[in-house]
């Protein structure tokens, strides 16, 4: 059976298509920086901390990771994308810092790794190690399906994984764990592509990973009987 459409939604389809063929030139050639701002805690309480006196190393490849790229945005036959940036390596470095010393009685920070002999000396029974091994995004979830009345909303989503692995005084790793968050934030077609939306959307997925992160580690038997 052959579907046809008649005149009145052909003329919608047809609208619908100009709407985002324009929106999508409006961003041609375009780079958008996303500035997202700091995050006070993750949303979770831990009853106690840990008896244990943790090193925790935040490279530059962490603290300073800045995303480039399209992400997972729709692609139009002959429209070149538009870049998009998102620094959440800082965002991340300030969350997982200001958080790690409510699991642990003591926790000291360092931006390169020292070596075994000043491991131990310093006594550490714990080396954290987190990392940024994924980032995506989209600026809305189903393009395709664009609605024009005001009252529909688009969201807007961020994705990011980390990974942590710990290390005892040996230089062994104990632990591992990789997490993904992911955060979206409603915006409307008339703000499309918003950069206030995906800011949010990145926003609460560092919040979202980092919690995860925390949250495994916090949890780990293998960690417990390792101190």
């Amino acid at each position: 059976m052959i579907r046809t459409l008649n005149s009145k939604n052909r003329q919608l389809v047809i609208s619908k298509r100009l709407a985002v063929f324009t929106i999508s030139l409006l961003f041609l050639g375009c780079t958008h920086n996303i500035a997202v701002h700091p995050i006070g805690s993750v949303t979770v309480k831990y009853p106690e901390r840990l008896k244990a006196k943790a090193l925790l190393i935040i490279p530059k490849d962490f603290s300073g990771y800045v995303y480039k790229g399209t992400g997972s945005a729709v692609t139009i036959p002959g429209v070149p994308l538009e870049k998009w940036v998102f620094p959440v390596g800082e965002l991340s470095s300030d969350l997982i810092q200001k958080n790690t010393p409510l699991l642990f009685e003591e926790v000291e920070t360092v931006t390169t790794p020292p070596s075994t002999s000043g491991v131990k000396k310093a006594r550490y029974e714990l080396i954290l190690k987190p990392s940024i091994e994924y980032f995506n995004f989209r600026p809305s979830t189903n393009i395709d399906s664009l609605d024009l009345r005001p009252s529909f909303m688009i969201a807007s989503w961020v994705e990011i994984r980390y990974k942590l692995e710990v290390l005892n005084s040996d230089n062994s790793i104990i632990f591992r764990t990789v997490v993904t968050g992911i955060g979206t934030s409603k915006t409307s077609p008339a703000d499309f592509a918003s950069k206030a939306s995906l800011a949010k959307s990145a926003e609460k997925a560092v919040q979202k990973g980092i919690g995860l992160l925390l949250n495994s580690l916090y949890e780990s038997e293998e960690l417990r009987k390792s101190f």
